[in-house]
């Protein structure tokens, strides 16, 4: 036999369990209604008004890093002796050239907008950093006789200048412009700016 206060607890129980979805209801209906509201007014002006806010930040990041090239050289020295044996010298370098541009550099007016619109002027593309030889990675691959460090000095010198042949050409600039180009792009579409024009 059923105990009538079981019965009346499982029916509380119930109808708590209807409010609740009722009311988890009404809130996914006001919500979708506020949606719907914001989607209708179309793209807030919002941002494009605080677009000035945004741009100084860009400006305060200053470095902007858009290609990274890793590089190893080998660079070597030899020297001979009327007595005695020659001396030989190989090393082998490590270094990542960052490409990217400096925005500290760009012009007053590097942002134009109208309307929608913004033309977007940036610094050209550049090495972010001379010191891109990672020292701490340097190998010493083959080393007969003592160096002075005059000697060592120079062997890096020569590393530093093959890495920058190999790795600071145009095909790598194009494609720190092109990713410059896409990522800002993509930045000001964020602020509701509907054309982007970017370029250096």
């Amino acid at each position: 036999m059923r105990s009538p206060y079981n019965e009346n607890t499982k029916a509380k129980r119930i109808l708590t369990v209807i409010t609740v979805i009722a009311l988890i209801a009404m809130v996914l209906v006001l919500g979708l209604k506020c949606s719907s509201d914001h989607i209708e007014f179309g793209p807030s002006n919002e941002n494009v008004e605080d677009s000035p806010i945004q741009i100084q930040s860009m400006i305060d990041i200053g470095q902007w890093e858009f290609l990274t090239v890793d590089l190893e050289e080998i660079a070597d020295t030899m020297a001979s002796r009327t007595f005695g044996s020659d001396r030989k010298l190989i090393r082998i370098y490590t270094g990542r050239m960052r490409l990217g541009i400096d925005l500290s550099k760009a012009g007053e007016d590097w942002v134009k907008v109208n309307g929608d619109s913004v033309d977007v002027t940036l610094p050209h593309v550049t090495l972010l950093d001379n010191k891109f030889i990672d020292e701490t990675k340097t190998v010493a691959f083959f080393e007969i006789g003592s160096w002075d460090q005059a000697s060592r000095d120079a062997l890096y010198h020569q590393a530093y200048r093959k890495m920058l042949t190999r790795g600071l050409t145009t095909q790598n600039i194009e494609m720190a412009e092109a990713n410059a180009i896409n990522q800002f792009t993509t930045l000001f579409k964020s602020m509701d700016f509907k054309q982007v024009n970017v370029h250096f």
